[in-house]
Formats: structure tokens, sequence, C-alpha cells
């Protein structure tokens, strides 16, 4: 190696900067990162491993960013979450390398759990919820719930925020296929009703477990089952949720609110949505544009354009951006 490029790879400073030289040619980049990475003298750290995934994910050149992510993992550098949140790089590039790190964990979950307590490292309660919600948004359920009754037995803290990415991902699948039978003009309804109705027994039964061990749900979890519920058409069990929340004394928020006002627009039921809207600004809540575009299209179902543009002329008023659909 001649004496230039020793320079360049002993000082991480100046690393950096041969890096971001040839940012726009990713594949190069990646190249010299390799070469360097194996050469004496060359300092592992977050930022250097940070700057070339930065240009593999701006490149998409995910699976390659995949290796050097895995690579960071093996050699510990665990504060690369930090510099990703930081402001380092971009925020779209920020959540994309976040997904691709708790991917990476949730693959060697059970393996790097056995790894930190043969290393004398217990694994704490956010080590398993971080686990546990990669887990879960991969659809891995039943994984997830072992960990939940793995930390039950260290008697780790057991919390909503362990519960409630397995009750949402239960609530979340709540579509149904429509299809004309025959070109006859008669729509049917393809289950996906039924499988929709089993995994919201199973939500509440997560629940009640949550419960039954004296922990208490957040205004998250109650959201998440509203959501579910409306989804399935049950506006009266919905609205017994909300009830609950608030005799458990946890206060509907924004999202609760715009939930249920959405839930009843699309049935058709502009009266109760009404009311629910009405209740955000009695609470001192801002409705968001999500909330406001839904009564818009409600009002426009039902034929009442008059109204419909009143609502509009009214988010305007409160500053509250349209979308594109509004």
């Amino acid at each position: 190696m001649s004496d230039q490029f020793k320079v360049i790879v002993n000082n991480q400073e100046l690393f950096l900067c041969a890096l971001d030289s040839i940012r726009e040619r990713p594949k190069v980049a990646l190249r010299f990162f390799k070469w360097a990475e194996i050469q004496p003298g060359f300092k592992r750290s977050e930022y250097a491993f940070c700057a070339i995934l930065d240009i593999l994910v701006e490149n998409n050149l995910m699976r390659s960013a995949y290796w050097v992510m895995e690579k960071a993992v093996q050699v510990d550098l665990h504060g690369i979450v930090d510099v990703f949140i930081d402001g380092h790089v971009k925020p779209e590039v920020s959540i994309k390398l976040l997904d691709l790190l708790l991917w990476i964990f949730t693959l060697k979950g059970r393996y790097l759990l056995l790894e930190m307590r043969e290393r004398g490292c217990n694994p704490s309660d956010i080590t398993y919820n971080v686990l546990i919600n990669g887990l879960s948004k991969k659809g891995q359920l039943d994984q997830a719930k072992e960990f939940i009754e793995e930390m039950l037995k260290v008697r780790l803290k057991i919390s909503a925020y362990t519960y409630n990415p397995l009750i949402h991902e239960y609530c979340k699948e709540g579509k149904f296929l429509e299809a004309f039978d025959g070109g006859n003009g008669k729509k049917r309804c393809f289950s996906h009703h039924s499988d929709l109705i089993g995994n919201m027994i199973v939500a509440f039964l997560l629940l009640d477990e949550l419960t039954s061990k004296r922990l208490i749900p957040t205004v998250i979890t109650y959201n998440i089952l509203i959501d579910g519920l409306c989804r399935l058409g049950d506006l009266e069990a919905a609205q017994k949720i909300k009830e609950e929340m608030t005799m458990c004394k946890v206060l509907p928020n924004i999202f609760t609110c715009t939930i249920l006002v959405n839930g009843f627009c699309k049935m058709g039921n502009l009266k109760v949505a009404k009311l629910f809207f009405e209740e955000m600004f009695n609470k001192g809540l801002q409705p968001v544009c999500f909330a406001y575009t839904t009564k818009i299209l409600g009002e426009l179902k039902l034929g009442d354009p008059s109204q419909a543009f009143n609502l509009y002329e009214e988010m305007l008023a409160r500053e509250v951006p349209p979308s594109l659909i509004t």
C-alpha cells in the first residue's frame, strides 16, 4: 500500500472525504470500502460504516447495504443507530437503514440473545421489545409471542409497548375482497372477514392478557383495537372501547377521534361522525387533514357538495394543509 493510500486509510476524516468524492460511483465506493476495511490501521467506526451505507441506500443497492450493515453488527458497532438518527444522513435514508438494521436483528434475534448471555450481558426489556416489534412487522407473530413468554420467565419488565406491535398486526387486516358474480351486478364478499374476526379475537385476548398482568394499555393500544373494529364494521364495539379507555383514565387523542370519524363516514353515518369530529374541537384538539378529507368525502358521497365545500374552507381557515385527495 502506497504512503498516500496509507494516510487515507489511517485518517478517518480523509477516508470519509475520499468516500464522498466517489459517491456518484457507488460500486467503486463499495470496493474501496471493502479494500480499506481489511488494511492494517483502518479504524472501524460508526461514521465510516454510515458513510458507505448512505451511498449504497441512496443508489438503491440494498443487497450491498445489507452486507455492510451485517458487518457493522458483527463488529459490535451498536452506536451506529445514534449516527443514523442524529442527522448524519437524510431522513428517508435513515428510515431505510433503521428498517434494514431491525430486519437483521430480527433474523439473528435468538442467536444474538444467546451470544449476549454467553458474553455475560443479559438482554434488557428494550432488546426484547425491539425484537418483538421487528418480528411482528414481518408477520412472525408466534415467534414474537415466544419472546414475551421468555421475558416473563426471566422476569423482565413487560409493558403495553411490548404488546402493541402484536395487537396492531392482528388488527390491521380489515380489507374485504369483492367480485362480481357472473356479470349480473351482484357483489359477493370474499372472506378476509372470518380471518379478521379471528384476528380480532386474538387481539382482544392479548389485551386481556396485558391487563391481567396489571399493565396499563396505552392510547396506542386502544387506538389499534378501535381501528380494527371499525375496519370490521363493528362501530358499536369501537365506541364501547373508547368509553372503556376513558373509564381507565386513558385519554382519547386526535387519532382516536379521526379513526372513529373515518369509520362512521365509511358506513354512511355522518351524524355520529360529526359528533366525533366536533369532540376534537371541544377537547382542544386540532383535526388532521385525514379527518377533514374523510368528512368531505362522506358529504360528497351523500350528495351535499355545499357542506363539503364549507369543510374545505374551514380546513384552510384553520391552516390545515390539504392533501392531493382533498
